[in-house]
């Protein structure tokens, strides 16, 4: 009998990792890390200097509180974008509505 994983216990395990290995090294370390970035990823930048974030409403992973974004994912994508120079704008939605800017052609990370 095959055994089914959970969705949410598997995004867990990856949020888990993912925050896991951004907090282990020392935060002077990570701040003077930088990020290589090809020429063409470069200028893209440049002119995306907001990202656009669409999340699945998912506590403890993204959820709203008292009109804020918050939540583990949240917190890790405002460091990587912090780390290239940029920032994140947050949208949260059902899992439902996540597709729909996809099929719009909206760059978009999820």
């Amino acid at each position: 009998m095959r055994t089914m994983i959970n969705k949410k216990k598997v995004i867990f395990l990856i949020c888990w990792l993912a925050l896991l290995l951004c907090n282990t090294q020392l935060p002077a370390a990570q701040e003077a890390a930088s990020v290589d970035l090809t020429p063409k990823e470069k200028q893209w930048l440049q002119a995306h200097k907001t990202l656009k974030v669409t999340a699945a409403s998912m506590p403890p992973y993204a959820f709203m509180e008292n009109g804020k974004v918050q939540g583990y994912t949240i917190d890790l994508i405002k460091r990587m974008a912090r780390k290239i120079g940029a920032t994140a704008k947050f949208t949260v939605t059902s899992m439902k509505k996540l597709i729909r800017p996809l099929r719009m052609g909206e760059p978009r990370l999820f």
